[in-house]
């Protein structure tokens, strides 16, 4: 609802609401997306180890968009074009979150 902000990596809105469950989003859905997301940054990233260490510590505290965050921010780091390795990670991820929920 409302006007929308094109954001680095995302679209913001002052307000939005789901439409349905996604059952597939579920703990498991969300561990396996946390796996997926640092076994991806790990061959993308050479020199991120404390990153994606983190990453993996923000995963086991349920913290999923941090984890999504800090991936991407490891991939980037490594990449003579930090903002399209991190955008081209995080269309990564939505393209595995869109694949596990069916859409």
């Amino acid at each position: 609802d409302g006007t929308s902000i094109l954001g680095t990596d995302c679209v913001v809105v002052p307000r939005a609401r789901l439409v349905r469950r996604v059952s597939a989003w579920s703990k498991e859905g969300r561990s396996r997306f946390v796996d997926a997301a640092i076994a991806h940054a790990v061959v993308h990233s050479d020199d991120a180890r404390a990153l994606l260490d983190d990453a993996r510590a923000m995963g086991h505290e349920g913290l999923f968009a941090l984890v999504a965050y800090t991936t991407a921010l490891a991939v980037s780091r490594d990449s003579t074009d930090a903002d399209a390795a991190f955008r081209a990670e995080r269309a990564w991820q939505s393209r595995w979150i869109a694949d596990l929920i069916s859409l």
